[in-house]
């Protein structure tokens, strides 16, 4: 090797050396940041999950694997794979201890995100937001470079601070530097079915989380209720939810006779919440119409095409782009051997429920 490189790597190590001063700070930094645990009931996803996997870790011909951001509705299970992945043999394998989870549902704005990867990672950084993201992405880079191995982090729910029109631009950009940071690899949910600019994600594109096929759904639901597998009705609920997993959880837990009180009431458990949380989005606010949308839909439970829904809208001219907006917060799916355009049964009851 190089001398150049040989000072070069010893001088990196020890910069983070004076800000990671002895083993016990290092052995936190070391720790996966509270990394939650594979979901205990997982049907269905096999597939995407190996599919994940290929593209984290990456090949003998890679130097280093891309960056993949699993998308879809609400409720369908996005996170779900995604602690499957990160707690898949391989990547323990490829990644060891070097896991670190950072749930965004609560990070609204740049300045939450700098904030957790700092928390994170045990870095201190002061200043405006400008100084303390070159700070943390800087010590970042240091700390990758200390440990000598690749790292995984997996932002959870990344639509909450990338949504927002107006700082969108800055999100983006903390988001890009961190994927172009050496050896780090991300791992992202967001709902709806646009991934953020300026990131080199894996290629070709992960398509959005679908909803279970029927058998998975089946299995899914009997693990967590008392109905018997030859229950008449079971196919009927399962077809009335559209095989929703959020949705089998919450009928579940509204029906069954010994509720369990965990306090657990999140946007991982209450399909309402999560719901609300896309009818909220600023997109769906800018553009009035999209609500009118939805409440038609809500009453076509096998979807209209795109011409009929101009044909039963006052604003014809608005309703394309409001159509896309409503795919882009995936609120509304199109049929790929039909065009229809139309909702999973779960949101249309939100709808008839609270926007009727």
């Amino acid at each position: 090797m190089d001398d150049s490189i040989v000072h070069a790597r010893k001088a990196q190590q020890e910069i983070v050396k004076v800000s990671v001063n002895n083993e016990k700070e290092r052995e936190v930094l070391r720790t996966n940041f509270h990394l939650p645990p594979a979901p205990p009931i997982f049907y269905g996803r096999d597939e995407i999950v190996q599919i994940v996997i290929s593209q984290l870790v990456p090949s003998q011909d890679e130097k280093q694997a891309g960056h993949t951001a699993i998308l879809g509705t609400g409720g369908i299970g996005k996170t779900s794979v995604a602690l499957s992945v990160i707690h898949s043999p391989a990547i323990q394998a490829h990644f060891q201890e070097h896991r670190y989870f950072i749930a965004c549902d609560s990070l609204m704005d740049p300045d939450g995100i700098i904030t957790a990867l700092a928390t994170a990672f045990n870095i201190s950084a002061s200043g405006n937001l400008s100084s303390r993201q070159k700070s943390v992405l800087s010590q970042l880079g240091r700390y990758v470079g200390f440990v000598g191995r690749p790292i995984l982090i997996f932002l959870d729910n990344f639509e909450t601070p990338w949504e927002p029109p107006s700082t969108r631009g800055q999100v983006e950009e903390i988001l890009s530097n961190l994927a172009g940071t050496p050896n780090v690899t991300i791992l992202l949910t967001m709902r709806g079915a646009e991934r953020p600019y300026g990131v080199p994600w894996s290629r070709p594109f992960l398509p959005p989380v679908s909803t279970l096929d029927n058998d998975s759904a089946r299995k899914l639901f009997l693990m967590m209720s008392d109905v018997p597998e030859d229950d008449p009705t079971l196919f009927e609920l399962l077809d009335a939810l559209d095989n929703l997993p959020l949705a089998l959880l919450k009928r579940w837990k509204m029906e069954r006779t010994a509720m369990l009180n965990r306090g657990d009431e999140n946007r991982l458990t209450n399909l309402d919440v999560s719901i609300q949380v896309s009818l909220s989005s600023e997109r769906l606010q800018i553009s009035p119409i999209t609500l009118s949308l939805l409440q038609i839909l809500s009453m076509l439970p096998d979807g209209a095409h795109t011409s009929e829904l101009v044909a039963m809208s006052i604003n014809h001219q608005d309703v394309p782009g409001a159509i896309t907006i409503l795919r882009q917060v995936a609120l509304v799916q199109e049929s790929g051997s039909t065009g229809r355009i139309r909702m999973l049964s779960p949101v249309r009851e939100h709808l008839r429920s609270y926007y009727p």
